[in-house]
């Protein structure tokens, strides 16, 4: 048996299950939520935090004649 604790798939490795991360972005180091878990800290599959939003797929347009708005 080993004395190292079990080890969580769910957990989001680049920020350790923190939720942040820190960004050196404009000079000074500052903690910013982690892109990958959305600050969770657990791993959201499919996200990568590193695509750039243009490589996105669109949204799928709503069918005719669907309510628009939350009204």
């Amino acid at each position: 048996m080993s004395d190292q604790p079990e080890h969580d798939d769910g957990i989001c490795m680049p920020c350790r299950g923190t939720g942040t991360l820190s960004s050196a972005l404009g000079g000074e180091p500052h903690p910013v939520s982690c892109p990958w878990c959305r600050g969770t800290g657990r791993r959201i599959p499919g996200i990568d935090a590193q695509e750039h939003p243009s490589e996105r797929p669109e949204p799928a347009e709503p069918p005719a004649g669907a309510p628009v708005g939350g009204d």
